[in-house]
């Protein structure tokens, strides 16, 4: 490099070596958590799942599966369900399940009928590894639909799904999810006849685009926080804890109580009972509230 005289410029090795370091530090390496597969299936199929665009034909599925390269902190809330029309109002996520050992997670929609008509979009975030490696992105987005009898794919229900369902019953065509409308594991004349009912019901196409409603989430027990003062000690019991659910207990000494500071942070397996918290009887009053992720 020149200098404005015109000279060479050197530079001291000593100076690039600290430089070096300090550009290394800045850099270092954070694995992020990603999502391997997403997946729907039905509660009337225990253990079966299709990629979306398998189900386009089938009934509505009523569990979402998502797998993780790596054991994760995933609950309840972390996924957001939303679809285009007014059904959302009636489809609450009930259920939820995540299995270690696969790095697996299940939620359970409730509500849904044999047969769907609508676009659905699923958020998924908030997860994090057992090191707190967020997702890669921060989320993980999938978008589907589910038209009941639409064996092709084009967004209508018409005479040529249920000639397709036909020549496959006709030739012993292998199983394909498909032209399975029933989702009963085998493509038969049923699913030929699911098809014609829907066509002599005046099926409309698919529902047009639209604003996203989201699905409401009700959780499998309601959370409760109990507190009672024991000694210099604050004593908290815990219950109605959503599997894998982050708590964070936070404590604030001013009045009012703004400035909230993190003093625990933990991963029940169960209800918690006996939680011990400091309690400084210098200051004039202590809060305390929990934060469920």
């Amino acid at each position: 490099m020149r200098s404005p005289t015109g000279r060479t410029a050197t530079r001291s090795p000593r100076l690039v070596c600290l430089a070096a370091v300090a550009w290394m530090g800045c850099v270092s390496t954070v694995f992020g958590t990603a999502v391997v597969s997403f997946e729907l299936g039905a509660s009337s199929r225990p253990g079966v799942f299709y990629s979306p665009s398998y189900l386009h034909g089938g009934p509505g599925p009523d569990l979402i599966r998502v797998k993780f390269d790596r054991d994760v902190r995933v609950s309840f809330y972390d996924l957001e369900l939303r679809v285009v029309s007014a059904i959302g109002y009636s489809l609450p996520i009930e259920g939820f399940s995540y299995d270690a050992a696969s790095h697996v997670a299940v939620w359970r929609i409730d509500g849904l009928g044999s047969s769907t008509n609508d676009r659905f979009l699923a958020v998924v975030s908030g997860v994090t590894d057992t090191s707190g490696h967020p997702l890669d992105g921060g989320a993980y987005t999938n978008s589907y639909t589910v038209l009941t009898g639409d064996v092709n794919s084009d967004d209508v229900i018409s005479p040529l799904d249920s000639l397709i369902i036909i020549s496959a019953v006709n030739n012993g065509d292998p199983y394909d999810p498909h032209r399975d409308v029933n989702f009963d594991g085998a493509v038969t004349a049923l699913d030929v006849l699911l098809v014609i009912t829907e066509i002599n019901a005046f099926a409309p196409p698919l529902i047009a685009d639209g604003p996203y409603r989201t699905v409401p989430m009700v959780p499998p027990a309601p959370k409760q926080i109990t507190y009672f003062s024991c000694g210099k000690e604050i004593n908290i019991t815990i219950s109605g804890i959503p599997p894998q659910a982050r708590i964070s207990i936070e404590q604030s000494d001013i009045l009012p109580a703004t400035n909230w500071q993190v003093i625990s942070t933990f991963f029940p397996t169960s209800a918690v009972t006996n939680l011990v918290l400091p309690r400084d009887w210098t200051k004039q009053a202590s809060f305390y509230r929990a934060k469920f992720e």
